[in-house]
């Protein structure tokens, strides 16, 4: 499966989950995962107090290629 950037207007990821975001003014990606009503960074900052922009796309974390996976 391709990983696809998804619009917040058409689905939001599941509470929790680690995706990839990026904002409506572009030009910048982070780790984040989403709260009730609320995104956070990766390291559990509020994005909205820590950024001044909105999460516009999100998409699942890529897949390491099996050739980088311990064994």
């Amino acid at each position: 499966m391709k990983e696809k950037w998804i619009s917040v207007l058409d689905e939001l990821p599941p509470l929790g989950e680690r995706v990839l975001v990026c904002f409506s003014g572009g030009g910048f990606v982070c780790e984040a995962w989403r709260a009730i009503n609320r995104w956070h960074r990766y390291d559990g900052y509020d994005i909205e107090d820590d950024i001044d922009d909105v999460v516009s796309h999100w998409m699942f974390m890529p897949k390491a290629p099996e050739s980088y996976l311990l064994h």
